[in-house]
């Protein structure tokens, strides 16, 4: 987890709360202090340290107004809505008919939380939960206080669960059409102290594949399955089958070299009769390419603290490309960050799917620093597909820094997240020589018709005489049918019909057809003609001839589709799949 960052910020004549639009970062004036210490203005909770849902019960928190406010809410409201997580996001998966406010006496309101009906929570294990009154004005002025509610969280209870976690990744390898398993086991385990097997609920648990970089949904079929009732300690082993498993693992998919990493989601389990999270896990197929690790690992401020710039276009730093990146940081008035070197800086990209990779100072990056502005030029170059690396942190170690402690209190590290681009969009090509082919294209969004990235596929008529002559035809200035033996004369018709060509989920497929005749007429006289089509392996066009397609987050469109497409044969790599077979 990130460590919250506070900057305190002293004013000589009063003390004004202030805060930074961040996520998750908050500013507040030194020497305040914080909502965990005084609460809120408007209302407390009488009994947080006594409510903890621990199973389907029916649970009563109440709340109680300050002085100067007083609930205004009617009986029986439905305030499931009021209940966030530490980070003021919605605490519960369904976010009504579990919690109804009652108003008692002396300003009180009390909520009746029914925990059978929690489809869901928004944290995997045990945490605290608050109330936070939203909605209309649910808190109103009493008396001479002239404020205006803003709402505010406050304590009101905890939950007990085991946080979900899975041991193991499925390994197996693919060849000639046949998975091979090295490990097909992974171990289901639930973590909380003295864990009761007898809670544990399985029955309409599920285990099924979920989205992950390098594939879509639809390139697989994983035959869904169950965990069974057998817990010991809290833990269920659960083995993958090579039948449930299927899909074209093609030597160049997944990462660009056959490394496929596919997301098995686990869920549906209960402990006690309350839901517990999903979890995932990874299922790693790898199939003829080169085997490889990427290393693993790794905010403050807005506004009146560092300037976070970076000189690419759009703002957006490339990772794919050859060109460095400068990222710039502008220091507030006080601050000396002179002193820095490269050791006191991280940089850690990181994906939608847990994936981290930590850049090596003064190899994948060097910093320049003054007392005012730090430039950090990342020239790091990432050639795989996968894992999509869509965000950048930038973490600073303060230790060396300088600034006036009257105005500012700065924590250990300062950190920054930059919206990346680390992969180009690319396309997948399946099919031989014969029969279908197919192009899936993957980190492009709005693909849905075939002329956006395909062109209009044609045939040509021809006809060849008693003497062996072909000859094509062509059409005259007036639309009248003629035979001619220049073929470039030859008029073309549509085939996209007879090549049934079409995007599904955006892989676009070319049907070959062979052995077409079509009757014309020339001159009164009909004839059969043989069609002639167009090859397949000619029809994605160049990125700059697309129509209406985007790049998808952590992507980017290149020149052309295979900008990486050959990374593991470069001089400084020299290996990787070479066709044919192991």
């Amino acid at each position: 987890m990130k460590k919250r960052i506070v900057i305190a910020l002293l004013a000589a004549c009063s003390l004004t709360v202030f805060t930074v639009p961040a996520v998750g970062e908050r500013i507040v004036m030194a020497e305040e202090k914080s909502p965990e210490e005084e609460g809120n203005m408007y209302f407390s909770s009488l009994n947080a340290d006594e409510v903890n849902i621990k199973d389907t019960s029916i649970y009563t928190i109440r709340l109680k107004a300050k002085e100067g406010w007083q609930f205004d809410v009617d009986d029986n409201t439905d305030v499931t809505g009021w209940f966030v997580n530490e980070a003021g996001e919605p605490v519960f998966v369904n976010n009504s008919g579990i919690a109804f406010a009652v108003n008692g006496e002396d300003f009180e309101l009390d909520i009746t939380v029914d925990a059978s009906k929690i489809e869901g929570f928004s944290t995997n294990g045990s945490a605290d939960f608050y109330v936070m009154p939203n909605g209309g004005i649910p808190l109103v002025v009493e008396g001479d206080n002239h404020g205006q509610y803003v709402p505010a969280s406050e304590k009101a209870g905890s939950y007990t669960i085991p946080e979900v976690q899975i041991e193991g990744t499925v390994e197996a390898t693919r060849e000639k059409n046949e998975t091979t398993f090295q490990e097909d086991k992974v171990t289901v385990a639930l973590k909380l102290d003295d864990v009761n097997d007898e809670m544990i609920d399985s029955s309409s648990s599920y285990v099924t594949l979920r989205d992950g970089d390098g594939y879509y949904l639809t390139d697989f079929q994983f035959e869904e399955g169950t965990l069974s009732g057998e817990w010991t300690d809290g833990k269920n082993i659960y083995t993958v089958t090579p039948e449930q498993l299927q899909g074209d693992f093609s030597p160049l998919g997944g990462d660009g070299n056959g490394n496929y990493y596919i997301n098995i989601g686990v869920g549906g389990l209960t402990y006690n009769g309350l839901p517990l999270k999903e979890t995932t896990f990874r299922i790693h197929v790898y199939s003829f390419g080169r085997t490889f690790t990427i290393e693993s690992n790794g905010s403050l401020i807005n506004d009146t603290q560092p300037l976070w710039t970076t000189d690419t276009e759009g703002g957006e730093p490339v990772l794919c490309d050859p060109y460095p990146d400068d990222l710039d940081i502008k220091w507030p008035v006080d601050f000396d960050a002179s002193a820095l070197t490269e050791d006191d800086f991280a940089l850690t990209m990181r994906s939608d799917y847990g994936d981290e990779l930590v850049l090596e100072p003064g190899k994948d990056f060097t910093v320049k620093t003054d007392k005012d502005k730090t430039v950090i030029t990342v020239n790091y170059i990432y050639w795989a597909n996968i894992p999509v690396y869509k965000t950048m942190t930038v973490d600073i170690n303060t230790a060396k820094m300088e600034w006036d402690s009257q105005k500012y209190t700065v924590g250990d590290t300062i950190s920054h997240d930059y919206d990346i681009a680390s992969v180009y969009a690319y396309y997948v090509m399946s099919g031989g020589m014969e029969g279908t082919q197919k192009w899936t294209y993957y980190g492009v969004d709005n693909l849905t018709d075939w002329e956006q990235a395909f062109k209009i596929p044609v045939y040509i008529l021809t006809y060849t005489d008693e003497n062996g002559v072909v000859k094509y035809y062509a059409t005259d200035e007036n639309g009248n049918g003629m035979f001619t033996e220049a073929a470039d004369e030859a008029a073309k018709f549509d085939s996209r019909e007879d090549n049934q060509c079409q995007i599904v989920d955006n892989t676009g497929s070319f049907v070959r057809v062979y052995d077409q005749t079509e009757e014309v007429e020339v001159d009164g006289t009909t004839y059969t003609c043989d069609k002639v089509y167009d090859n397949a392996d000619d029809m994605p066009l160049d990125p700059a001839d697309c129509t209406g397609i985007t790049a998808q987050p952590g992507y980017i469109i290149g020149e052309n589709w295979e900008m990486h497409g050959r990374w593991p044969w470069q001089t400084f790599v020299n290996e990787g799949y070479l066709g044919g077979s192991k």
